[in-house]
């Protein structure tokens, strides 16, 4: 898990709220995983896997696109509560490799620059409305991006 290292922060007195620079200069660590499944059903699997493919092969000798899928995204430095994870998403002008186990906007310098989300009837709404935060997120940080949600 990546993790970043903030300086210390000055003390503070007894019974004093914690202050914004002391709440920072604890290690926040991004994990891997978020303990949800993966897929709801295996048609969003197939789905995922059939939109990912061909984006991997269409830019594979293209060193500087990145394709991800189901991978969380934390778009909020030092707050790993500001997550999305999109089924797939391609960032251009960012290295192919190495391989990230997560992927933190503020150390790629950028958001993605187009997100598919694959939804059902059931999570639709949810799945739109994180995905819109992230990607008005890295809007603010980076060209923008595109979104396309697609319905199993």
């Amino acid at each position: 898990m990546r993790q970043i290292q903030r300086s210390s922060a000055p003390a503070r007195r007894p019974g004093a709220a914690p202050t914004r620079a002391r709440r920072a200069a604890v290690p926040v660590r991004y994990p891997e995983s978020d303990g949800k499944p993966m897929c709801e059903t295996p048609v969003h699997w197939h789905a995922m896997v059939d939109f990912a493919s061909p984006l991997h092969g269409f830019l594979k000798d293209r060193p500087d696109a990145y394709v991800g899928s189901n991978m969380l995204m934390y778009y909020q430095e030092g707050d790993n509560r500001r997550r999305v994870s999109p089924d797939v998403f391609v960032a251009f002008g960012v290295p192919k490799l190495p391989e990230r186990r997560v992927w933190l906007t503020w150390e790629e310098g950028k958001g993605p620059d187009f997100v598919l989300e694959v939804t059902s009837r059931s999570t639709r709404k949810e799945d739109e409305k994180g995905r819109r935060r992230c990607t008005s997120a890295s809007t603010s940080a980076s060209t923008g991006s595109s979104t396309r949600w697609g319905s199993t």
